[in-house]
């Protein structure tokens, strides 16, 4: 499956990797801050399921910046203050 994770702090990087981790495409939109590091050296993972890092098929800081717009699911993981502005975008 295709997922696009919208949020890429603790809950939607953990998403984020595991979907990946199972086989799945996964892109992801996140702040500036969380999205160089992750396109940098990938989301690692470490703690009681294990210690991995995988690298997320597209990783940006906008939808439209993303080279698809196709997705099976999305998975929106933001702050409630930023769950508008972030319905407004999808």
């Amino acid at each position: 499956m295709r997922f696009l994770v919208y949020g890429l702090g603790a809950i939607g990087s953990a998403f984020a990797a595991f979907l990946k981790r199972a086989g799945h495409e996964v892109y992801a939109v996140g702040r500036e801050r969380i999205v160089k590091p992750v396109r940098e050296r990938g989301l690692r993972v470490t703690g009681i399921w294990g210690d991995f890092t995988v690298n997320l098929d597209g990783v940006e800081t906008s939808l439209d910046r993303l080279p698809i717009r196709d997705f099976d699911l999305v998975i929106l993981s933001v702050k409630s203050y930023d769950t508008e502005r972030a319905l407004e975008d999808l």
